[in-house]
Order: structure tokens, then sequence, then C-alpha cells
């Protein structure tokens, strides 16, 4: 059968790596198995850090990430999605370091998200989406 004789509703299951993959993880501040694993077998989990008002004075900015120091052994994805009301960032290193947003950073050692900034950025806030694995 080619898919032009498909008809009506089709339901599609993804395996991966010998565990059942769930696309569809709800997005919480509390940690969550995705059902995906890393390249190296591991279970990568998903968290959603909120970040409230960034300061107006350029420099970095500290999260606490409420995982635990020295639990996370890979950050697969580190997402940012912070905003003013009218503007958004969701990737960084797309302006030159004084017009805005550089770089967002996680140190396990710390369990800490860094946001740094070189502009003033006084009233934005959002969240980070970190998806890692665990030592």
């Amino acid at each position: 059968m080619s898919l032009g004789q498909i008809q009506g509703p089709v339901k599609i299951t993804a395996y991966g790596g010998g565990k059942k993959s769930n696309c569809c993880v709800d997005y919480s501040t509390v940690e969550k198995d995705t059902g995906i694993l890393w390249i190296d077998g591991k279970t990568v989990y998903r968290k959603v850090i909120p970040v409230s008002a960034l300061p107006a004075t350029p420099g970095t900015h500290g999260v606490n990430a409420g995982i635990g120091a020295n639990v996370v052994e890979t950050v697969v994805k580190l997402q940012p999605v912070l905003t003013n009301g009218g503007l958004h960032f969701q990737q960084f290193n797309q302006y030159p370091a004084n017009k805005g947003f550089s770089q967002v950073m996680y140190i396990p050692s710390l369990d800490t998200v860094n946001i740094s900034h070189f502009a003033d950025v006084a009233g934005y806030t959002g969240h980070v989406i970190i998806e890692y694995t665990k030592s």
C-alpha cells in the first residue's frame, strides 16, 4: 500500500533505541522522563526552569535549576524562551554582544543556568528548557 492509497486517520508510533519514544511529554517545572534515549542509551529528562525578571545591569544572571548539583551528565538541549511582552528570544548569539543576549549556559556543579546579557534587559522574564541525561 502506498501513502496515496491511505484513507482516514493514521496513527504513527515511533520507536528508537529499544524504548518507546514519547514525542508529546508535557513541559513542566517538574522533571519529566521524555521516553527518549540519548546516543549513550541513557534516558533523556526535561525540565522547565522559570526565569524571573532579569536585571537592567549587563552581566550574567544565575538561576537555580533545582535538579541537583552534579546530577546532570549530558545537556542534550538548552533552550531559552525569554520575553519582555513585545520581543521574544529563543536563540542567543544572533546579535552582536553589545545588543542584547549572548548566551545561556548550564553549570552542573552549581546546578545553575547562567544567562549572559550585554544590554539593559530589565523586564525580561520567561523560561529555560533543559533536556539532559543523569550521571
